[in-house]
């Protein structure tokens, strides 16, 4: 029987420090339970039992954070051993660590995957072991190239852009202008939110609404401060600044304060990080849209126990678990 890694690999932030990436460099497969692996950080036990591995992507981001913290949360409560690791958001790092992953006999690979081609050769790595790849709030390309064991979990991205728009249809002016804050450009996220957006503007005959610029940030709050400031000395005027997730618009939001300038502009976010719910209570933010990092938690969990006692993963269905807008009107039901 194949030998399998049964120690979780806490996540933790101190200071703004980055945990390392668990990739490591393995002799074999073979090694004796007794044995470590040794990671960047810490060493991983291995032994004969069921193992999922899942990789954040990066601690760096928030989101990814609280959802890697949720798994192992509830895995630990139902008895499955997680493996979580972190890639600084890099693809390349997330494809060396599965490699790592894979000499030690993972029964199922799972990430925040960092880009929806480039991560491909995971997938293909699934393929070869003839094991589950469950792909996390974003969907790699065809479906991990068309492997019948590919799995997505998460929420639709399109259906977050969509309620965006659906409140923008009702609650910005007349021939509003849009300023769009993206996250990357091969972001398969931040097309789908954004098209959602575009989509429910158009079904809500809301064509007087245009974007008028649309700048990159990488889902970085530091970003977002630094295009708002270039767009408040090009701009005179600002109708809607709409984020592809909530931490640009918070950046955006700190220079808009810091110029006077906050009272002419609706700002709209989406994820409902902490962040977000605390800036509607303030009367800054006015509306985001909450994507359910402890219920993707939960379903992601109940899906691994169910492949781990004998579901047919070429049966399993992907797993959708829907937004949900918040407003002033409703940010006390979400605040913890």
């Amino acid at each position: 029987m194949k030998k399998r890694i049964i120690s979780l690999l806490l996540v933790t932030v101190i200071s703004g420090t980055l945990l390392g990436c668990a990739s490591s460099n393995t002799d074999s497969a073979e090694k004796k339970a007794s044995e470590k692996v040794t990671s960047q950080e810490d060493d991983l036990n291995v032994q004969d039992d069921f193992t999922v591995w899942f990789d954040m992507g990066g601690s760096a981001a928030p989101y990814c954070l609280k959802f890697a913290n949720y798994i192992e949360q509830y895995a630990k409560e139902a008895g499955l051993n997680v493996i979580v690791t972190q890639s600084d958001l890099d693809a390349a790092k997330q494809i060396t660590t599965a490699e790592s992953m894979m000499l030690q006999g993972i029964d199922i690979a799972a990430g925040c995957w960092m880009d929806v081609n480039s991560c491909l050769p995971i997938a293909d790595m699934c393929k070869e072991a003839d094991i589950p790849i469950i792909s996390t709030l974003l969907s790699l390309a065809d479906e991990g190239n068309g492997y019948e064991k590919y799995i997505y979990l998460g929420s639709k991205n399109y259906d977050g852009g969509y309620i965006q728009g659906e409140w923008l249809a009702e609650n910005a002016p007349e021939n509003a202008g849009i300023w769009y804050l993206s996250g990357q450009a091969a972001d398969l996220q931040s097309i789908d939110r954004q098209e959602g957006m575009e989509a429910a503007l158009a079904d809500k005959g809301r064509t007087d609404i245009k974007i008028v610029a649309t700048e990159y940030t990488g889902g970085a709050m530091d970003q977002g401060v630094s295009v708002m400031e270039n767009w408040l000395q090009a701009y005179d005027k600002i109708d809607c600044v709409v984020g592809v997730a909530d931490l640009q618009v918070i950046g955006a939001i700190e220079a808009a304060k810091g110029a006077d300038r906050m009272e002419d502009t609706i700002w709209v976010g989406l994820d409902g990080q902490d962040e977000a719910l605390e800036s509607i209570v303030k009367e800054e933010m006015d509306m985001t849209v909450f994507q359910d990092a402890e219920g993707q938690a939960k379903a992601f969990v109940d899906l691994c126990i169910r492949l781990r006692d004998g579901a047919d993963a070429t049966k399993e269905e992907d797993v959708f678990v829907p937004f949900k807008i918040i407003t002033a009107d409703n940010v006390n039901d979400y605040l913890k």
